[in-house]
């Protein structure tokens, strides 16, 4: 596995201004990408953990904050759901991703001025209890 290439791909899709992530360079950021990529950083930390034993934490190494800040404010519908960016519609697929990337955004350390915590999400689909 190219570990180091692909942490330095994942890193550069996380987009300054918006905070989300685009699925490929030229892209525009979508909210779906927030799951697909952001779960990325965790299951590689799994596999660290994993062959180098426990550990006590670590950073991400994008800005949790900044996605979930693109969740909350950019992908929110007002009648329920999240869309893929603004100006778009909110759908089914989005809301679950876009829902699973906020999950995993909160794990890695975001805040919701809220207080609202979604329940953890476990990319590799294994049952924590």
């Amino acid at each position: 596995m190219h570990k180091e290439s692909l942490t330095k791909w994942l890193v550069f899709k996380q987009m300054r201004h918006e905070g989300g992530f685009q699925g490929r360079t030229g892209k525009l950021v979508d909210s779906c990408y927030s799951y697909w990529q952001a779960a990325v950083f965790s299951l590689l930390n799994m596999i660290d953990e994993n062959s180098h034993g426990d550990t006590v934490g670590h950073l991400p190494l994008y800005d949790p904050g900044a996605l979930s800040n693109y969740l909350l404010v950019c992908c929110q519908d007002f009648h329920g759901g999240l869309k893929d960016k603004p100006g778009k519609n909110r759908d089914y697929y989005h809301t679950c991703y876009a829902l699973s990337g906020l999950a995993v955004s909160q794990e890695d350390g975001a805040v919701d001025a809220g207080g609202t915590k979604l329940a953890v999400i476990n990319p590799s689909l294994q049952h924590q209890l």
